[in-house]
């Protein structure tokens, strides 16, 4: 009887040594032919899972909070009392249209505060990606994009590196040759799947570089060259790394761009230390239901909000809600893009980006 146990435990541990070697195989390959920590994908597929049982359980809701052309968008309910100072209880959302078939996309935007009409003419095709893989062509750097970043050293610097004392996190930059010509910093963060990369492959580093601004965008913890570095969970470990980041780069009143899933690290740093930002840039970002109407109301900072028609996750009416409550902000639906709509259309997403930046100028 004891020999059979002995062996039945043997047999058990053979076993699960084979199962760990596999697994630790499988990880490895998976890291090679992707880049990506497995660990960190499997987690954001749980958390994408998770995020779609809630959407349907506020499938209709969506479809009350985002207006028609020329509708007005109404306030979400809420507790707390309406002042004279509040904001207006009815608010345009711009309605920004976009031809994906047409060479020449037309955009039409009325001004929140004095509807008027101006006519937004776009210069630039589409970039061609399919839906779905939008993650996937931008966890790395396009070489065509990168050859034509490099290709103006007269007129444009980029550099690349890791910073010692934010946890050896993957930035990059690009900026005007003469550094006296800068005007405003623009730090990008990135989504869930995505890496800095984005913003090279949609020629937002070429643009701003040679409009005059500082560009630089990181590898947020756990994604692309800042695969090994520690990530933050809590409230204090997030701060504390975006003040650091912040430290590292040597930033005075950076403008944020801040996509989904990187409302995490965005949103607490707007909350505790809106003084650092000089604007936001909220494309459906995430954590924003973290914090009371009364919080939002007496933000400061400029914010300019993005959204694509087409988003079906529920990041979009969520952080909706809270935001809507911010004094100075203009929210942007544009037409028939995702949610990734600065990479469905980015000629639409760089003309209302340079637009906020000029105000920011004044």
């Amino acid at each position: 009887m004891c020999v059979f146990r002995r062996g039945s435990k043997m047999k058990l541990k053979f076993v699960l040594v084979i199962f760990f070697a596999a697994l630790i195989i499988i990880f490895a390959w998976y890291y090679v032919n992707t880049g990506q920590n497995p660990v960190v994908d499997i987690k954001s597929k749980v958390i994408s899972l998770v995020d779609k049982y809630y959407e349907h359980m506020v499938s209709d809701y969506s479809k009350t909070q985002t207006p028609e052309p020329a509708d007005y968008i109404t306030p979400p309910e809420n507790d707390e009392k309406e002042t004279e100072d509040n904001v207006d209880e009815r608010e345009e959302i711009t309605e920004i249209k976009t031809d994906m078939d047409s060479s020449e996309p037309s955009g039409e935007e009325a001004n929140t505060s004095d509807k008027r009409n101006q006519d937004a003419r776009l210069n630039k095709k589409p970039l061609d990606h399919e839906t779905g893989h939008t993650a996937l062509i931008n966890t790395r750097p396009n070489v065509e994009m990168m050859n034509v970043l490099r290709a103006k050293p007269g007129t444009l610097s980029y550099s690349e590196g890791f910073l010692e004392n934010a946890r050896m996190t993957f930035y990059r930059e690009a900026r005007p040759s003469n550094s006296s010509k800068e005007t405003i910093t623009v730090l990008f963060l990135h989504g869930n799947g995505m890496t800095s990369a984005v913003w090279i492959n949609i020629g937002t580093f070429q643009i701003l570089a040679e409009m005059g601004y500082r560009a630089l965008a990181v590898d947020l913890p756990g994604h692309g060259n800042s695969n090994n570095v520690n990530i933050p969970y809590s409230h204090e470990e997030i701060l504390g790394y975006m003040t650091n980041l912040l430290a590292a780069l040597k930033l005075h009143l950076p403008v944020l761009v801040s996509p989904s899933k990187s409302g995490e690290y965005a949103m607490p740093l707007l909350m505790a230390y809106p003084h650092v930002l000089r604007g936001l840039v909220a494309i459906a970002p995430s954590d924003t239901s973290h914090y009371s109407i009364s919080d939002y109301r007496k933000l400061t900072v400029p914010l300019l909000v993005m959204f694509g028609e087409k988003d079906d996750t529920m990041l979009k009416p969520s952080s909706l809600d809270s935001l809507f409550y911010v004094p100075q902000r203009k929210i942007y639906m544009i037409k028939n893009t995702t949610h990734s709509c600065y990479v469905d259309h980015p000629p639409t997403f760089h003309k209302l980006l340079l637009q906020f930046l000029d105000q920011l100028k004044d």
